[in-house]
């Protein structure tokens, strides 16, 4: 007989094997999940033990659910069912279970983005009620070189500064867009400050522009972009073309994911030479007109 279980703090093991069990045989390739991994996770995107839930069949897991929490929103991360268990609807039963907990605690909206690789997963959640929203574009440059080659100096009185998450929030500019993804969120800029790295275009007065990113790593080349803002509303095609040019130089890839469909930038990753090379759609249930982490 199945059971199925919310975890504590101290199931973070038990998660991590039932991951491995559970999720990892349906993505094949994917390195074997650690626990050093889940607890990046848990500082950097808000992880939750008591929002993430087991299914066992005696002590064997057969499925997994792993939550994300912040005060507006649980992110459904992951969901999957052991391959010899699927479609016996174990899936559904820890997603509803999940619904019904926070309606009581909260917060009232959960969320998830559905690769559109994977039609049989958004099929599952629009048969458990989800509702598809917003349209999230994968933005990447193959060669960032003649990019780089071709940056501009900073016109005029503005000048380029290395800038850190703790300085762009220390000057109230980490807002968040409406439709933002998850992971394009203040909340997991800060998580993740320690392995950011950033440019500002400045005056003597404010931080005009600037651009947040992460190095591959590992001897691959290449950066991800983590933020790319006008923050003043002024000369945003120049001044973030100038950003793009500078981190040009890490090298290629550069990657900018989940980028919003409608999101002003996506214009000028264009202009730059990026084109769109996947996408995401985001699902809701819960409170209405609440979509951004």
């Amino acid at each position: 007989m199945s059971a199925y279980r919310f975890c504590r703090t101290d199931d973070m093991r038990r998660l991590v094997e039932a991951l491995n069990a559970c999720w990892r045989p349906h993505f094949p390739g994917q390195p074997e999940i650690t626990l050093a991994d889940f607890k990046r996770d848990i500082r950097e995107r808000q992880v939750w033990c008591s929002s993430c839930m087991i299914a066992f069949d005696g002590a064997e897991p057969i499925g997994v659910l792993i939550g994300a929490k912040r005060p507006h929103a649980t992110l459904v991360d992951r969901i999957a069912v052991r391959p010899d268990r699927v479609r016996q609807g174990h899936g559904r039963h820890m997603l509803e279970s999940l619904g019904a907990k926070l309606e009581i605690l909260g917060p009232p909206l959960i969320v998830t983005e559905i690769p559109e690789s994977l039609p049989g997963a958004a099929a599952f959640f629009e048969a458990c009620g989800y509702e598809r929203a917003d349209r999230l574009v994968d933005w990447a440059l193959e060669d960032g070189s003649a990019l780089a080659a071709g940056a501009p100096a900073p016109a005029g009185d503005r000048f380029l500064v290395p800038q850190t998450v703790a300085d762009l929030a220390a000057n109230r500019l980490l807002a968040d867009r409406a439709g933002i993804a998850w992971d394009q969120a203040a909340a997991t800029l800060l998580g993740r400050a320690e392995r950011i790295e950033g440019f500002g275009v400045t005056t003597v007065d404010q931080i005009e522009a600037f651009v947040l990113f992460h190095r591959h790593g590992e001897g691959r080349p290449g950066a991800t972009i983590d933020a790319l803002t006008s923050a003043a509303g002024q000369g945003e095609g120049p001044l973030l073309g100038l950003l793009l040019a500078v981190i040009g130089a890490t090298g290629a890839p550069l990657v900018m994911p989940r980028l919003g469909e409608n999101d002003a930038t996506a214009a000028t990753l264009a202009r730059c030479g990026f084109r769109p090379a996947a996408a995401a759609w985001r699902y809701t249930a819960g409170r209405p007109g609440l979509t951004s982490p």
